[in-house]
């Protein structure tokens, strides 16, 4: 539970206020900055259940960030794991007309017109039924991070090595890379965390294939809660110019001008700074990547980080599956060389 101090002065202000003003963006605040949600509306409360009755939130994001926008209550529940709620309820204020109450937040959903969470008060008492008009401060958001303890109990000394694949299917082809490797003796465990940052990125590889060591020479952050894409272009060297929004929500996005040589260069989508995807970049193309579409494994041997897959040929990868509210494994590779996975 979070021990962030809610302002009461900033709800005494907004509450005076019913409807929402109009906030330029309509858009929802990106996972990898913290923001804190205002909700105005009628409430009440029943048995543990407080209900709003709202089909839109505001949010703003902590300094030194300046960002504000709104979002819908169907948006808000789609990425509560993702803002790091589901492992780490938030702390919410509510404030109206006798009402003066600081709880726990949990379980969003949405019914209708109305946004319903599971709230277990901290300070202060709220009584069942109506509750008028109240605003609602949602504590911040943060990242969730990941992790994955990875136990080497065979015989054998190598290297563990993480990497993705795609569910959905994406023009032109994508090719994994070794998203993390270390090595490990016998008896010796290793971990690896990670966030839900993206980056787009290009390397001067040459003919892409399997065994290339990617290693990226320019990485620009991306958020594909909003849509995001870049141009890459050539002259004399590869660079990224022209980030532009614009692409389908959850999509992430890189076009080669007509002046990239073709199979000199591969444009890379990365996860938490490191390569996870990545293409050859020919002339005109645009090729797109959708980071919900995604699953983690785990396989053991000689891999360096970056290296290229050949996914038909690898043996023994063991699939890296988080249940919901879950964001931490264990991976334990067995004495005959099974795998064991377990949250925790």
């Amino acid at each position: 539970m979070r021990a962030r101090m809610l302002f009461v002065a900033l709800l005494t202000a907004l509450v005076a206020t019913v409807s929402a003003p109009s906030i330029a963006g309509a858009k929802p605040p990106p996972d990898d900055e913290p923001s804190l949600f205002v909700v105005r509306a009628r409430a009440r409360h029943d048995d543990g259940v407080l209900t709003v009755r709202t089909k839109r939130l505001e949010w703003f994001t902590d300094r030194p960030n300046r960002d504000a926008g709104r979002l819908t209550a169907k948006e808000l529940v789609d990425h509560w794991g993702g803002w790091g709620f589901e492992g780490d309820p938030p702390n919410a204020a509510v404030l109206g007309n006798g009402v003066d109450v600081i709880g726990e937040l949990s379980k969003p959903r949405v019914l209708g017109k109305r946004l319903l969470f599971d709230f277990q008060p901290i300070r202060g008492r709220v009584e069942d039924g109506a509750l008028g008009v109240v605003a609602l401060l949602i504590d911040p958001s943060s990242p969730t991070r990941y992790a994955v303890r990875l136990v080497n109990n065979s015989s054998a000394a190598g290297s563990f090595a993480i990497y993705q694949t795609q569910s959905a299917l994406a023009f032109p082809p994508l090719s994994s890379v070794v998203w993390f490797a270390q090595y490990a003796f016998p008896t010796t465990s290793v971990i690896f965390q990670w966030d839900r940052s993206y980056q787009l990125m290009w390397s001067e590889t040459g003919v892409l294939q399997p065994g290339i060591l990617f290693y990226a020479q320019q990485a620009w952050a991306a958020d594909p809660s909003r849509g995001a894409g870049v141009t890459l272009t050539y002259d004399q060297s590869f660079t990224f110019v022209n980030e532009h929004p614009g692409l389908p929500v959850g999509t992430l996005g890189i076009t080669a001008e007509g002046r990239v040589p073709p199979n000199l260069a591969a444009i890379g989508f990365g996860q938490a700074g490191s390569a996870a995807f990545v293409a050859q970049a020919q002339p005109n193309i645009a090729t797109q990547f959708l980071p919900d579409a995604v699953q983690y494994w785990v396989v053991f041997g000689n891999y360096l980080q970056g290296e290229v897959l050949d996914l038909e040929n690898l043996t023994n990868a063991a699939q890296l599956d988080f249940p919901r509210g879950v964001t931490s494994l264990t991976a334990t590779l067995n004495a005959d060389n099974t795998w064991t996975v377990q949250p925790g």
